[in-house]
């Protein structure tokens, strides 16, 4: 792993011919073969400026991410007036805030607490969250056997305006973190991301799947193998239009650090090929939490990108004048192997 993170190092800084060494020696070592930063880089560089991005006027110093976006309302994590530390960071926990006339007004009810809230999204009828939070309930802090506090994931419901009647989900472990929710179009499926180490684990944290049944009741997750690698595959969202984003460092076809990617479902809904979104959105250090509304066409990320307080949220809208072009798309879990 330590040279995994090496290689994200050095494309970082846009050292991708010494990434290139390093990281063929690491995917070597997990029998996978590693694609030349020079088959995919020119690729990625033709198929950028699909968007146009610009700053916000709420961000703050801390960390701010977007949590949810729907057709009017974004939600947002940003920093507390917790007087807790969030023990990786050294910034304030984080709470769920919504947008409004660019300010961060705190969501009402019982989904913030004096710990961390993260990714949020919000069922069609505006009734029920699926939200992330660390290990924290009915008041009770959990922690796994090296004393760490995980996070899981929790559903609300909306009663006279306010979020209520949190509970915990079925499948959440204190011995390992469940997070990131996002929905399905029918809203027959829930995914989420995990570090568990079974289940099809590729390494790192992945993105799984989860059925919903009628009765409120949940099936077994599954690991979503071919969206996921070696590295760590973090907060998915679907749009209106059924295209699933996610961020992930481990696709090898990357600028640096974590990447945003899409897949666009085929004829019978099933997602396959995942193509990097390109520049301006994806750039050498982190850029996540990507959430779009499919009728504007308009959206949000965030990024720590120079220039940036810690992550800071941007907006984007569709580049008219971009020409579409075949992005460079991933292989295969298959075609991967040795």
């Amino acid at each position: 792993r330590y040279n995994f993170r090496y290689g994200q190092t050095l494309k970082a800084i846009g050292n991708y011919s010494d990434a290139d060494k390093i990281l063929t020696n690491f995917y070597k070592s997990q029998g996978l073969n590693y694609i030349n930063s020079g088959e995919y880089l020119s690729t990625i560089e033709k198929n950028s400026n699909q968007y146009v991005i610009d700053t916000v006027g709420f961000n703050t110093k801390y960390s701010d991410y977007p949590a949810f976006y729907t057709k009017d309302k974004l939600y947002v994590a940003s920093a507390s007036t917790s007087s807790k530390e969030t023990p990786w960071n050294k910034e304030p926990t984080s709470d769920i805030f919504l947008v409004n006339d660019s300010e961060l007004k705190v969501v009402s009810g019982e989904i913030n607490t004096k710990y961390n809230e993260g990714s949020v999204v919000i069922t069609k009828d505006g009734n029920t969250m699926y939200f992330t939070r660390n290990n924290y309930t009915n008041n009770k802090l959990g922690k796994d056997a090296n004393k760490t506090i995980r996070l899981k994931l929790y559903k609300a419901e909306r009663i006279d305006g306010k979020w209520t009647n949190v509970i915990e989900l079925p499948f959440n472990n204190d011995d390992y973190s469940v997070g990131h929710p996002a929905l399905s179009i029918d809203e027959s499926k829930l995914y989420f991301v995990s570090d568990m180490q079974s289940n099809g684990n590729q390494g790192g944290t992945d993105i799984y799947e989860v059925e919903l049944f009628d009765d409120g009741g949940y099936g077994t997750p599954f690991n979503m193998i071919g969206f996921n690698t070696v590295g760590n595959e973090m907060f998915p969202f679907i749009a209106d239009n059924g295209s699933f984003f996610f961020s992930s460092n481990g696709h090898q076809f990357n600028l640096g650090g974590l990447d945003i990617y899409k897949s666009t479902p085929d004829e019978n809904g099933v997602y396959g090929k995942v193509d990097n979104i390109g520049k301006p959105i994806n750039s050498t250090m982190d850029d996540f939490a990507f959430v779009i509304n499919s009728d504007s066409k308009t959206g949000y990320f965030s990024t720590n990108r120079s220039g940036t307080q810690s992550d800071d949220v941007y907006s984007f809208k569709e580049n008219e004048n971009y020409k579409a072009c075949l992005l460079y798309t991933s292989p295969s879990p298959r075609d991967r192997q040795k």
